[in-house]
């Protein structure tokens, strides 16, 4: 869930919004009905009202989707402007689509559910339609940082607590950028997400670097950089760039020294699900192959609870999940809330309180309202 507070933060950052701005302006047509995906408080929404869209839908999965009706109607567009709240994917419009507006991304374009949300926006395009952005490139940098270095490879006690075995789950923990970070070489691309295309499952590229002095290898630095519209862009990373995102670093196995002309590779796959994305990379030195890395690698997860994903395996009972089964399908059924709590008590009273199926209906209940798609009105 974003807060108000979090809006306000990407609000505010004056690179991201201006290249929006200018993105909308040279895309929008007059008469094209617009897509405003993962719409926040609606800036992107009113700017492409503005334009000349005779209709904008703006659709977000938070709460806070409902302050958009309020800046469309501030900003006199509120007649053209619907706000839904909702996933995508379950989302139905009366006509199609001829601009997606998007800024769905964590850090990096394929965090927070960027590729389902996309996908889920893609049936209900025109052919040709125009997407902001068009595209987005993920870069690498090899740094050095005696704080990673400290942080994920000397594991000093804390309160006389000994840490070290925790070492080798901490080099596979993505983190942010220390104020100490020194960059080794320039960025260079690793990947492109076409947001014109259906955005693959599966995403596996390199990138190499030669640094030009005897130093010590710590991390890499991901970022990334957005192609709004033709000659718009914006970086996360770098001089000027846009600060509502900030980059992932991600550590080395260890630390790795480097002579003057050695040739670092970075290898990085990206798993894509519905709602997250996994990030995989291993790092060679001169053609010496390191090890993969990351959160595919390091769970954290017992070994029984990570081989219960295999096709084969075959879950055990459990009570709380029969209990929200019985209840989701009283819900789909049409029985009320009281309905539903009467009949559950009466199937599970001898294994389970009163008072906990009285709340986990309640609990169900509000999520699945919460899911529900709601058109919020002009007033």
């Amino acid at each position: 869930m974003y807060y108000l507070a979090d809006h306000r933060t990407m609000v505010s950052d004056a690179v991201r919004v201006d290249a929006y701005a200018r993105a909308i302006a040279a895309t929008v047509r007059p008469g094209d009905v617009v897509l405003d995906l993962g719409c926040g408080v609606g800036i992107f929404a009113v700017l492409a009202a503005r334009a000349g869209a005779k209709k904008v839908y703006a659709v977000d999965l938070d709460d806070s989707v409902h302050y958009a009706r309020r800046v469309a109607d501030h900003n006199g567009v509120g007649d053209r402007v619907e706000v839904v709240r909702g996933r995508i994917g379950e989302v139905t419009f009366p006509e199609r689509i001829d601009v997606v507006i998007g800024d769905v991304r964590g850090r990096l374009p394929l965090d927070v559910g960027g590729p389902a949300a996309w996908r889920g926006a893609r049936r209900h395009l025109v052919p040709g339609a125009r997407t902001i952005p068009r595209r987005d490139v993920v870069f690498a940098q090899p740094v050095a940082s005696e704080t990673i270095y400290r942080d994920h490879h000397v594991s000093a006690p804390a309160g006389g607590v000994l840490l070290t075995s925790l070492a080798s789950a901490l080099a596979h923990e993505r983190r942010d950028e220390p104020d100490d970070a020194v960059l080794l070489a320039d960025a260079q691309p690793l990947f492109e997400v076409d947001y014109g295309a259906e955005i693959p499952p599966r995403f596996t590229c390199r990138a190499t670097f030669v640094v030009d002095r005897p130093t010590v290898l710590d991390a890499i630095r991901l970022g990334f950089e957005a192609d709004l519209a033709p000659g718009i862009s914006y970086r996360s990373f770098g001089p000027g760039r846009a600060r509502a995102y900030g980059v992932h670093v991600v550590p080395t196995a260890g630390r790795r020294p480097l002579e003057a002309g050695a040739t670092v590779t970075v290898h990085v796959a990206v798993e894509c699900g519905d709602a997250e994305c996994a990030l995989s990379w291993a790092v060679d030195v001169d053609r010496a192959p390191g090890t993969w890395q990351g959160e595919l690698v390091e769970t954290g997860q017992s070994l029984d609870v990570v081989q219960a994903g295999l096709a084969s395996h075959v879950p055990a009972a459990d009570l709380a999940d029969d209990l929200e089964a019985f209840v989701l399908e009283s819900f789909r059924t049409g029985h009320s809330v009281g309905e539903t709590t009467r009949r559950a008590t009466a199937a599970f009273t001898d294994r389970l309180p009163p008072a906990a199926i009285e709340t986990r209906v309640i609990d169900l209940a509000r999520r699945r309202q919460a899911r529900t798609v709601r058109r919020i009105p002009h007033r």
